[in-house]
């Protein structure tokens, strides 16, 4: 995920991190930050002075870089929001999975192979989630993140159910 964000004492900042490694690259004012670990890069300055950046943090819980003793937030911390709808994503269809009477008028799978289904989807949910700020397509995305988690859980119950009933 990439974000360009601005600062005061030194102008546009740009910040990318891979989803999958979590490795980091940072750009402030076009010059690319040499690495020195995981987290810590160091900056040289138009005027020459070497200055320490430390990353904490990162794109899925909130991330703010430490530059030479500034503080700049690049990505807000989870909202109170964001945790609902992922609970909601991997709570209501694992509960409905595993009451008998909600199965038999709607049958969704619930148990490790629903937990599991339902926790990828409610993950991707919060990629999608974290990268907007604009709170009308958080809840977009939720609601399409739960409606497809509940279309999948379907169809493996009925997939399953059509096994089963096959070996009878």
């Amino acid at each position: 995920m990439k974000t360009v964000v601005s600062s005061q004492n030194y102008g546009e900042i740009s910040y990318s991190e891979s989803m999958w490694t979590g490795s980091k690259e940072i750009k402030i004012g076009g010059q690319k930050l040499t690495k020195l670990s995981r987290n810590n890069f160091s900056y040289t300055t138009p005027d020459g002075q070497t200055v320490p950046v430390t990353v904490t943090g990162s794109f899925l819980y909130g991330c703010k870089l430490n530059i030479g003793g500034e503080t700049i937030t690049v990505y807000d911390k989870i909202k109170w929001y964001e945790i609902i709808f992922l609970i909601v994503i991997i709570a209501v269809p694992l509960i409905w999975g595993n009451v008998p009477a909600l199965v038999a008028i709607f049958p969704v799978v619930g148990g490790a192979i629903g937990a599991l289904i339902s926790v990828l989807l409610a993950f991707a949910g919060l990629i999608g989630m974290r990268s907007t700020n604009n709170i009308g397509a958080k809840i977009g995305i939720f609601i399409g993140v739960f409606i497809a988690n509940v279309v999948i859980l379907f169809g493996v119950a009925m997939l399953l159910l059509t096994l089963a009933a096959s070996l009878v």
